[in-house]
């Protein structure tokens, strides 16, 4: 095992050359169809970096290319009410299903929910548990996924549909 390692800090705004203060990485995860790193920050910054595995570019000692996003795609935060689920809330876990679904729990109202990665905008709101959804976990099809919860549960999900365009 061998790391290669990218700050992914971006420069304060207004052209100070002053590297943000410290957000660190909550979340991360490999899209292999898309050759993108999905990183998803404390301050619920999502960011797509592109990824090229195999097409070295600057070394030959690095096995792949990697171009750090220079803006997120979206930040997570909350919506105007509780009731407001138009956007996600940042959450404290996170799963990828099939490359293209986030699912987060960890929100108040005790749900799991299921966006676009590319849009981040709530598609499905799921909500079984009685406390906040603290573990997600896909299975390798990504037909289906499992939460654990603070209420001491486990809950079992069918993603249907995950091979086509919407879930549930």
């Amino acid at each position: 095992v061998r790391p290669y390692a990218w700050p992914l800090r971006r420069l304060a705004g207004g052209g100070s050359g002053r590297p943000e203060a410290a957000d660190p990485l909550e979340f991360i995860a490999v899209l292999p169809l898309e050759d993108r790193l999905l990183t998803i920050s404390a301050s619920g910054r999502l960011c797509l970096h592109k990824w090229f595995p195999l097409k070295p570019r600057s070394s030959p000692s690095c096995p792949f290319t990697f171009d750090p996003a220079t803006a997120p795609i979206a930040t997570l935060r909350a919506g105007a009410s509780a009731d407001d689920d138009a956007r996600f809330r940042p959450a404290r876990s996170y799963a990828v299903a099939d490359g293209r679904w986030l699912l987060s729990g960890g929100h108040a109202d005790c749900s799991v929910r299921c966006m676009l990665v590319l849009k981040p905008e709530v598609v499905v709101l799921g909500r079984h548990h009685a406390d906040t959804v603290t573990a997600i976990h896909v299975t390798a099809d990504g037909l289906s996924f499992a939460t654990g919860s603070a209420d001491t549960t486990a809950v079992l999900w069918a993603l249907y549909g995950a091979g086509s365009s919407l879930p549930g």
